[in-house]
């Protein structure tokens, strides 16, 4: 579990194609899966939204290859959801774009954290 509901599949040694046809045989099979109440979902199915990068393809540092499988992920849900899409080199652009958000969610949870502090009112006994 890599977030509230994101997942992080790790997949070693293999390449962009296979990755990708994993996440789509998952996404497959959450959607004509059997699951509790997805009557209450849009079309009646459960779906999945996958985001692919691979090592050393698309990064060859970790952070960034999460940001970057992140960012896919991201551009699968603006796409219309239940789909899976690979990270490439188009998305520098919207990848520039979710790093400035990603930096402002920083700042404001520091920002949070500092005001939340219990503060001490020390009160001089003479």
């Amino acid at each position: 579990r890599f977030g509230g509901e994101e997942f992080v599949i790790i997949l070693p040694g293999q390449d962009r194609s296979t990755a990708k046809s994993v996440a789509d045989k998952l996404r497959r099979a959450v959607f004509n899966g059997q699951f509790q109440r997805t009557e209450s979902q849009p079309g009646g199915h459960l779906t999945i939204s996958i985001g692919v990068a691979t090592y050393p393809g698309d990064a060859e540092d970790l952070t960034i290859l999460l940001n970057r499988s992140d960012l896919a992920l991201y551009a699968s849900k603006r796409a219309g959801r239940d789909r899976t899409i690979a990270y490439d080199d188009n998305m520098q652009e919207m990848e520039a774009e979710h790093l400035k958000v990603m930096q402002a969610k920083k700042s404001r949870r520091r920002r949070r954290k500092r005001r939340s502090k219990p503060r001490l009112n020390l009160v001089d006994p003479t």
